[in-house]
C-alpha cells in the first residue's frame, strides 16, 4: 500500500510512565485492529528493537565468562589503584 497525502499512517503520541525497580529492557509493539489484509491475510503490526533502560547507574559485574582480555599488561598502576 502506498501512502499519499490523502491517507496517512496513524501516529502515537503518547508519554507513558513506567515504575521500573531494576535494570530492564523494553519492547514496543504496534498494531492494527483491522481485519487481515492481502494475499496471507496477516494483521499490520511492527516490534521495536529492544529499548535498554539503567535505573541503577551502571554497575559491571566483572563476569568475564571464562576469557581474558587481550591487552598487555603494564607495570604501571591504573589511575583506580592510586
Amino acid at each position: 500500500m502506498f501512502f499519499s497525502r490523502k491517507i496517512l499512517p496513524a501516529l502515537f503520541n503518547k508519554e507513558m510512565a513506567l515504575d521500573l525497580p531494576k535494570d530492564a529492557h523494553i519492547i514496543v509493539m504496534a498494531y492494527d485492529n483491522a481485519k487481515p489484509t492481502g494475499r496471507r491475510q496477516t494483521i499490520p503490526m511492527a516490534l521495536s528493537n529492544p529499548i535498554f533502560v539503567d535505573v541503577d547507574g551502571f554497575m559491571p559485574n566483572k563476569d568475564m565468562l571464562g576469557k581474558t582480555l587481550p591487552v598487555p599488561k603494564s607495570d604501571k598502576p591504573s589511575t583506580s589503584e592510586q
